[in-house]
């Protein structure tokens, strides 16, 4: 996304990095963080991290630049994850990161000016989550939105695991609109019901981009591609959706 205090230009990507492997002490997370800033993004929401416990880090790149790498992960074993990738510069500050669980982080951002509540998810599969798991998540995910300070605007955004036709054309979806959708799973049911609960708008559904671009996820043979990740935001923001990564 960008915004600008003085026209300054900035971006924000969400991205699942299938691992961010903890073992490797810190190279792939450094490999990570120079993909990050080629893209220049001033910030990215990380998921299946897969460090353990919550912590803090800065990475220095060879090029000079510096990331904030906050995280949070299970006591114990390495799964799930979420976490924060923030550039260090003049203009950017945030607060203690609101730790819900390995699955749910959230954090106060002031952006050249834009005051940001962003909240990281990476939902249990459609498959794999016990529908217990899935109504747990949405009500830490829930918990984390009610936390919004005055003057900050909502974002939440990440992997969601969720399949809905309504993201793969220019819907403008608001969460009251009625759109048909002829491809969605119980996943894709609990997302469009937390729009409307919370009046989010699919940022994704704004933007004019052709149906491949539009694809999140790939198989490891390239053959079925299928949306998984979104971003979420209050109508304020819908104007900015071209500008999300």
């Amino acid at each position: 996304m960008s915004n600008c205090d003085a026209f300054k230009k900035w971006k924000l990507g969400s991205l699942n990095i299938r691992s961010g492997k903890e073992k490797s002490e810190g190279a792939k997370m450094y490999c990570i963080a120079k993909e990050v800033a080629r893209a220049g993004l001033s910030i990215c929401l990380i998921q299946e991290v897969r460090y353990r416990n919550n912590g803090q880090r800065k990475i220095c790149l060879n090029t000079g630049e510096e990331y904030e790498f906050i995280w949070s992960g299970p006591k114990h074993r390495r799964e799930a994850g979420v976490g924060f990738l923030i550039k260090v510069e003049n203009g950017i500050s945030y607060s203690k990161p609101d730790v819900q669980d390995p699955r749910v982080i959230a954090m106060n951002i002031i952006i050249h000016g834009l005051k940001l509540r962003v909240v990281n998810v990476y939902s249990p599969t459609d498959t794999d989550g016990s529908m217990q798991q899935k109504d747990e998540f949405y009500r830490k995910v829930r918990k984390s939105c009610e936390s919004l300070q005055k003057n900050y605007k909502l974002l939440v955004c990440g992997d969601f695991n969720a399949i809905t036709s309504v993201v793969l054309s220019n819907t403008c979806y608001n969460g009251t609109n009625i759109v048909e959708d002829v491809k969605c799973n119980d996943n894709g049911e609990r997302l469009k019901t937390f729009c409307r609960s919370n009046k989010l708008c699919m940022l994704q559904t704004y933007v004019d981009v052709p149906l491949e671009d539009r694809y999140t996820w790939y198989s490891n043979d390239g053959k079925t591609k299928r949306v998984l990740d979104y971003m979420l935001a209050v109508r304020f923001l819908q104007h900015y959706g071209e500008l999300f990564c």
